[in-house]
């Protein structure tokens, strides 16, 4: 539900990330059963995706592993702590960064010891069945925002209803109030646009990290959902201002 509107943002303290869409990257790789060396064990292609060497070594890995369990803490903090989100979004997420956490610290702790021949077997499952960064990490920013988008919303919507109750009170009062009553028309359309945006955008919180690189254009199209729902400030910014010269005037 995206559609071309001026501006950015609803509530400028509450919205305030400009989300830039960038490229999401290769769509998956494979491992071949390639012969151990004395060093790593070798990748179907050179350089794989997500910075994936050609040869996986183990100090590489149990590096990119503790990389991401550091990663994996932070997000579980914001979804913990952040009060942009609703008591339901902040369960799934703490649920499914758990099962994220505990997949990741089971192939961290057997890193170590791993064989040198499955090293890659071992870096091909922490990137393509975790997928830290291309699938949770968006998710979790998303939701967030989302959260903030909905909430600044909410203020808007509750604001106009007060606003309606005065242009009711004045109605008498002619063409002064039937500009602020256009005005407040036009306001709770585009309110209504930034809320079914905002909505789409929670399209995100059901995506598994297994589903990628299908799901990659479900994250683009949550972070356009929220710019589309942003979009909105500078009209509701001019409808609010109308309506509130309007009834002054009247």
């Amino acid at each position: 539900m995206r559609r071309n509107r001026i501006g950015a943002g609803i509530a400028a303290p509450t919205i305030g990330v400009v989300v830039v869409a960038a490229s999401l990257g290769l769509a998956g790789w494979s491992v071949a059963a390639g012969a151990a060396t004395p060093t790593g064990s070798t990748h179907a292609a050179a350089g794989g995706p997500s910075g994936v060497p050609a040869t996986v070594t183990r100090p590489w890995l149990e590096q990119a592993l503790a990389r991401r369990q550091a990663t994996l803490s932070r997000l579980t903090t914001m979804a913990k702590t952040s009060p942009a989100l609703s008591s339901a979004v902040r369960a799934t997420l703490v649920a499914q960064l758990a099962a994220e956490t505990s997949g990741i610290d089971a192939l961290a702790a057997a890193a170590p010891q791993e064989p040198t021949a499955t090293l890659a077997t071992t870096a091909a499952a922490m990137v393509d069945q975790y997928r830290v960064y291309r699938v949770m990490a968006p998710k979790v920013r998303i939701a967030v925002r989302a959260g903030r988008q909905t909430r600044a919303e909410q203020r808007v919507s509750r604001l106009e209803t007060a606003l309606s109750a005065r242009i009711a009170s004045a109605r008498q009062s002619g063409p002064t109030v039937a500009r602020a009553q256009a005005a407040e028309a036009d306001l709770v359309r585009q309110v209504a646009q930034a809320t079914a945006d905002t909505s789409a955008a929670g399209s995100v919180l059901s995506l598994q990290p297994s589903a990628y690189p299908a799901s990659a254009a479900t994250i683009v199209g949550a972070r356009a959902d929220l710019r589309s729902a942003r979009s909105v400030l500078p009209a509701v910014r001019t409808d609010l201002r109308t309506i509130r010269t309007s009834l002054r005037a009247s």
